[in-house]
């Protein structure tokens, strides 16, 4: 006959039992052999290494850090990373559009480090997620974001007078354009005319005025 108990651990850790049966004179045989299980409810450990959450990366691309570790033993077929919404790697296995720079196990888990084959974008915010679970089917999910650097300089139109003008009055408005595709800080431009300073953080300097704009 089969026979179950719920509730014996609540957290990890081991139990003990021995059975006996009973008749139904009530009476009872032998006590069996004592028995040990290891009663995991622990999820594993997920670490990721690198980039830390909310870090910007030096570049366009960099490799990711993940470890997982556990009390008992993390499932190899049970690991998962996703970048940017693509799976990178799960079923201990590479996934296409990744590549896998090194793969050690520890003593109870795996240390991974994978890298995108192509490039993250300009100014991109990444998510990774990790997913893990052991033998005992407890399982934990771990994320974070990281960014990519702005690495677009703004671009700078000149808008009046036209170069090459001839006849422009002699007191004529100058007009400048600042463009960037996060914006652009006003504390950083600069406007010279004639070699001399007219704009500079964002303050019109002596000798000169005019008006700003944000666009």
């Amino acid at each position: 006959s089969n026979w179950a108990r719920t509730g014996l651990a609540s957290a990890s850790k081991n139990v003990y039992w021995k059975v006996a049966a009973i008749d139904s004179s009530y009476r009872r045989g032998a006590w069996s052999a004592l028995k040990t299980n290891f009663w995991d409810r622990t999820p594993p450990f997920i670490t990721l290494a690198f980039p830390t959450n909310g870090q910007v990366i030096g570049g366009l691309n960099t490799n990711i850090v993940v470890r997982w570790d556990d009390n008992d033993k993390v499932m190899s077929n049970r690991m998962i990373i996703r970048v940017a919404g693509a799976t990178a790697f799960s079923n201990y296995l590479i996934r296409v559009g990744f590549n896998l720079s090194n793969l050690i196990a520890t003593n109870r888990g795996y240390r991974v480090v994978i890298r995108r084959q192509t490039a993250f974008t300009n100014n991109q915010a990444i998510s990774v997620v990790v997913i893990a679970q052991d033998r005992s089917s407890n399982a934990r999910t771990n994320s974070l974001v990281f960014g990519t650097p702005d690495t677009t300089a703004p671009a700078v139109a000149l808008i009046s007078p036209p170069a090459g003008a001839v006849g422009v009055a002699t007191n004529a408005n100058t007009v400048v354009k600042f463009i960037d595709n996060i914006g652009t800080a006003s504390n950083t431009t600069v406007v010279r005319i004639n070699g001399a300073l007219a704009l500079t953080n964002g303050v019109f300097q002596a000798g000169y005025n005019g008006a700003a704009s944000a666009m």
